[in-house]
């Protein structure tokens, strides 16, 4: 019952949020990711006297999906961030509403709407447009209260909570342009809908997803170590 980036299949509890001390980057001869800044640099050992920038704290990929509005959210189908491996991972998609709060998404319940299990979750996808932000909520609660998006014809593998917000997205596309006569493009062109899903999934979900499954990885590292070298900072959302 899942969305996964690699086989496009949906669904899903998440599990317990575990609480993240924000990671610190710091800059001498190398960045390295910490808790707390290092006496001494990991690269070349020289004492921490001065930097070459100030300290910042590395951004935090997650967001607390009932804080967001007008986005497309995913989430690890079971268990949380601490159990996702990218490559084998499995996706749950929701839709945050115009008014924060609860979370929509198709299931095998059909389409429910949850206050409380997106608190880290990943945005792939936000509007800003204010002719969209006024289709949007009109949208959703129509879909919602549509047959073709009852339990029974939910579809773990072929009709499932990723083509829900895909079909948001179109639906709010549509109106958009049937309405103010021009088309704000939100989801790509293809006549193919597996086309359309690979496209939206390489430009929109993939690149956070790694963005989260990095910051994961270094975040557990730093945990054990205390202080990382960070080789290819650009993997956690930074420039080198």
């Amino acid at each position: 019952m899942a969305f996964s980036p690699n086989s496009l299949n949906s669904s899903g509890n998440s599990g317990q949020l575990r609480r993240r001390q924000p990671l610190i980057c710091v800059t001498h001869c190398c960045k390295m990711a910490c808790l707390d800044v290092p006496h001494r640099c990991s690269g070349c050992g020289e004492k921490l006297h001065k930097l070459k920038s100030p300290a910042f704290y590395l951004p935090i990929p997650y967001v607390n999906g009932h804080k967001t509005t007008f986005s497309i959210l995913v989430k690890p189908t079971n268990g949380s961030w601490h159990d996702c491996h990218e490559k084998d991972a499995d996706f749950h998609v929701g839709i945050s509403p115009r008014d924060a709060g609860g979370v929509s998404s198709y299931t095998s319940d059909g389409v429910i709407q949850e206050h409380n299990g997106w608190e880290e979750s990943l945005t792939v996808f936000s509007i800003n447009n204010p002719e969209c932000e006024m289709m949007w909520e009109k949208c959703l609660d129509q879909m919602s209260r549509e047959e073709k998006w009852s339990k029974y014809k939910y579809d773990e593998n072929r009709y499932n909570c990723f083509d829900f917000a895909l079909s948001l997205l179109t639906q709010v596309d549509e109106s958009v342009t049937s309405f103010f006569g021009e088309s704000p493009k939100l989801i790509p062109f293809s006549i193919n809908r597996e086309e359309m899903r690979m496209k939206f999934v390489r430009r929109h979900v993939m690149p956070q997803v790694r963005v989260a499954a990095n910051y994961h990885k270094l975040s557990v590292q730093v945990s054990h170590r205390g202080v990382v070298v960070m080789d290819s900072p650009e993997l956690y959302g930074i420039e080198g």
